[in-house]
């Protein structure tokens, strides 16, 4: 784990940079120690490991925090045949198997949502249909980019 500093640090942003890429559910940040911790496996070369962000944007439809993203990103599946979901994206070497990945955690986590009421959808991904740039300026997320268009 690196510490908020440490990741500051290896990725070389400010530390509202890490705020913004934490809101964006591109990199995860664990406080049940009650200090921000960043998993190392999230971070490649002085970046962020691009295929682990990629799968962790079908989370952002989620009131999840990064604790338990993390714990079911390293508990073992009996539909991944015991691997965990993070270990069978790292052995993934195809976009079939990349889908199927997603596939299974839309799947598990739709039915979580249904049964959990505590984790209601939020608005952040929206579905291609209404998808459109409202105000014409491509501020699709204005809250994360903090402009004067945001809400």
């Amino acid at each position: 784990m690196l510490t908020r500093d440490e990741a500051i640090t290896r990725l070389n942003l400010s530390p509202r940079s890490i705020e913004i890429l934490v809101e964006d559910g591109l990199l995860l940040e664990l406080r049940a120690t009650g200090e921000r911790l960043y998993p190392e496996e999230q971070f490649s070369g002085s970046g962020i490991d691009a295929e682990l962000a990629s799968f962790l944007g079908f989370f952002r439809r989620l009131k999840l925090d990064g604790d338990q993203l993390w714990a079911w990103l390293n508990g073992p599946l009996e539909e991944l045949d015991g691997l965990t979901p993070l270990r069978a994206l790292r052995l993934a070497d195809s976009d079939e198997q990349m889908e199927e990945l997603r596939f299974l955690a839309q799947s598990v986590w739709e039915l979580e949502a249904l049964i959990d009421p505590a984790l209601e959808r939020t608005d952040w991904l929206r579905t291609a249909t209404d998808s459109e740039d409202e105000n014409g300026i491509g501020d699709y997320t204005p809250k994360r980019r903090g402009g004067q268009h945001a809400s």
